[in-house]
């Protein structure tokens, strides 16, 4: 690779503009980020947490976490809500900060030029160029390209197109709400496993000083497009434009609560809602793609993989990929490729432990990503995996 490559970024929300940070650290400055959406669409709180590692990675590019810590408490509650009654299960730490998308993307949006309604639409590899063509006519060359773009990513169906989105049987609703009396402490989550529910509502999320509220439940995905019109895959998360527009949205995620606790059912009458549908794909064989040209892609975060919601490590791993990723692109093809390994040799055991632990909460189906083998945290829910015998 020269020593001032052209890199193209894409993706715009928060693993692509981070990625950057990370890339003119390291001396890179040809260096693009492209977002297909035309300005930040705020992902309804997005409460979620950012492990130490995760804050010192950051804190290395200028972005220090008083800045984008949402919740003090780091505290995460269970309880049992199945018998009707809501019995305290015990309660862990998260061992880092819980920080909000709209915070991490502000600091990132100060700091990184995102080039916004710039929507891939094509790779071309010919004549010894490698470029993207935008759905806005302008065209992109590039010697590294590095997707970004989230679940349903555009480089992940161009690269990889035999892996497609699978949905998984469930959907994920949550927003912002004002904050229940009594005030939630820290991070609390009521499970009716035998209903195949889970409900979470948090203490007041700064700045926005209202609360979290996350509900995952069931759902055929014929009833998701009769909804939106469009299969799970195809409609990959709803915004809480759709669901204010489209009152049998709200219909549909009521029914679902019946027999829960009442304040659950207020929050989800007065909160801004959001829906994703939990899709997956199979495991990777490769995240890093050698062009004809002599260019290289390479897949990171949720455009590799996505991570289940409820492991509190998709964000995490999306940004140790692109730390460790920038840290060997100036040994050569060889150091990518040893890199390729090693991350996906990690991802797997932490996309396991989330399917496995979907599937212990009655939530979709299972589907395991070694036969045979699944995971179990070492120490506690919060630690690295390891495998074990199913």
């Amino acid at each position: 690779m020269r020593s001032q490559p052209r890199i193209v970024i894409v993706g715009g929300s928060l693993v692509g503009p981070t990625t950057e940070l990370f890339l003119r650290r390291k001396g890179f400055r040809d260096v693009t980020v492209l977002e297909a959406n035309p300005r930040p669409y705020s992902q309804s709180g997005g409460v979620m947490g950012a492990r130490a590692q995760t804050l010192d990675n950051l804190a290395e590019v200028g972005i220090p976490t008083p800045t984008i810590t949402a919740m003090k408490d780091s505290d995460v509650y269970a309880f049992d809500i199945s018998g009707g009654e809501s019995d305290l299960r015990g309660v862990s730490t998260f061992p880092g900060t819980v920080t909000s998308w709209d915070a991490l993307h502000a600091q990132l949006s100060q700091r990184v030029d995102i080039r916004r309604g710039h929507a891939v639409e094509r790779l071309v590899d010919d004549a010894g160029r490698t470029y993207l063509v935008c759905a806005c006519g302008n065209d992109h060359d590039a010697d590294l390209i590095i997707w970004a773009d989230g679940r349903k990513s555009t480089g992940r169906a161009l690269l990889a197109p035999e892996r497609p989105l699978t949905y998984n049987g469930y959907v994920v609703w949550r927003g912002l709400v004002d904050t229940p009396t009594p005030a939630p402490k820290g991070f609390q989550r009521y499970y009716d496993i035998p209903g195949g529910r889970l409900f979470s509502v948090t203490a007041p999320v700064e700045p926005v000083g209202r609360s979290y509220f996350e509900f995952s439940h069931n759902l055929h995905g014929h009833q998701w497009q009769e909804l939106t019109g469009k299969r799970p895959e195809e409609h990959a998360y709803m915004l809480p434009g759709f669901v204010k527009r489209h009152p049998q949205v709200h219909d549909t995620i009521r029914r679902n609560a019946v027999g829960l606790p009442h304040r659950f059912e207020e929050i989800i009458d007065h909160a801004e809602i959001s829906g994703i549908p939990v899709n997956d794909v199979d495991f990777p064989k490769q995240v890093v793609y050698h062009h004809t040209s002599g260019a290289t892609s390479v897949l990171v975060g949720d455009a590799a993989i996505p991570v289940r919601l409820q492991v509190g490590a998709g964000l995490n791993q999306g940004i140790q990929q692109a730390y460790d990723m920038v840290d060997v692109l100036t040994a050569g093809r060889a150091a990518l490729d040893t890199w390729e390994e090693a991350h996906m040799c990690e991802l797997a055991r932490w996309v396991e432990l989330g399917r496995s632990r979907a599937h212990r909460n009655n939530l979709g189906w299972y589907l395991p990503v070694r036969r045979g083998q699944t995971v179990a945290p070492d120490v506690d829910q919060w630690t690295k995996p390891k495998w074990v015998i199913a």
